[in-house]
Parts: structure tokens; C-alpha cells; sequence
């Protein structure tokens, strides 16, 4: 069995993290109304799917970072928890994104699915519930790297480690 001799988690994940911090930005703020000739459709939709594909190669090499990482226990376990909370919400997002195109594409023989894959959408896209995810998703994605943050740098790197530590119990 091959072991990982170098930690590539740091590398991995700053990708996913702007990638999603920006699409967030787009769902959170009024920027179609700023740009109004500009349908940012496309974008968001490659921000969203290269993202989520960079959260999933995050945990996959976050997994093996934990044997270079001398940090808390609760720290890291809090770490994965909010990593997995981020991919989840993304999930959603991504979900909402993409079922119109699964719903069109989808095989005759799987036809029963049409009308909960039609109310699943028709949630997953609804403009309050997207702009909710998109905030949530935002929030768990910065305390998910302030967490990293303080495995790979301790509390004395980012002003707001300590309150977040004690705002989480972490202590």
C-alpha cells in the first residue's frame, strides 16, 4: 500500500475555496442587477461545478493531511465537520444547477422520478432558498479554512482564531 509522503491538502484546497467564495458572491449580491446586460448563468455554473469537484479532491486529500498535522483532535474534527457541512451546501447548490438538465435527459423507464425531480428543482432553484444556501455556504467555507487556518498556523495567524476557537468551544 502506497503512503502519502507529502501533504498535499494545502495545495487542493485554496482552488475550491475561491472558486465557491466567488460564486457565492454572485448569488449573494445584486450583481445581474449592476451588469444588466450580462447573464453571469454560465459562470456561475462553471464556478459551482469546478468547486464542488474541489471540495471532493479537498476531503479526499484532507483525509491524509490528518497523519501531518500535530493540531487538536477537536480542532481537526471540527475542521472535517464544517468541511463536510460546506459540501453539502454546495451539493445543494450544485443540485439546483444542474436538475433541469438531468430532468430533460432523463430515460424514459425513469419517468416516475419526473415529478419529485421537478419539486426538488423547483425548491433547489427558488431565488430565496438559493441566495439562503449560497450564504450558509459561505459562512461554513470561511470557518471551515479559519479551522485550517489554525491546524497549519495555531491562533496567532488570524486575529479572529481565539473568538472563533471560543464562539466554538474549542478551547
Amino acid at each position: 500500500m502506497y503512503t502519502m509522503t507529502y501533504n498535499i491538502h494545502p495545495i487542493i484546497v485554496h482552488f475550491p475555496i475561491a472558486l465557491l467564495f466567488i460564486y457565492s458572491l454572485i448569488i449573494i449580491f445584486p450583481i445581474e442587477r449592476w451588469f444588466k446586460n450580462t447573464s453571469f448563468t454560465v459562470t456561475r455554473r462553471v464556478l459551482i461545478i469546478l468547486g464542488f469537484l474541489g471540495i471532493l479532491a479537498s476531503m479526499s486529500s484532507g483525509e491524509a493531511a490528518q497523519d501531518f498535522t500535530s493540531g487538536s483532535r477537536d480542532v481537526i474534527h471540527a475542521h472535517e465537520a464544517f468541511a463536510s457541512a460546506s459540501s453539502w451546501l454546495y451539493g445543494l447548490l450544485l443540485a439546483g444547477e444542474l436538475l433541469p438538465f438531468v430532468i430533460k435527459w432523463l430515460p424514459t423507464w425513469l419517468v416516475w422520478l419526473s415529478p419529485i425531480l421537478n419539486f426538488c428543482s423547483k425548491v433547489l432553484r427558488n431565488t430565496t432558498i438559493v441566495w439562503l444556501l449560497a450564504l450558509g455556504g459561505l459562512l461554513v467555507l470561511t470557518i471551515t479554512g479559519m479551522l485550517g487556518g489554525i491546524l497549519v498556523h495555531g491562533t496567532s495567524a488570524d486575529p479572529l482564531a481565539p473568538m472563533l476557537l471560543n464562539i466554538l468551544g474549542l478551547n
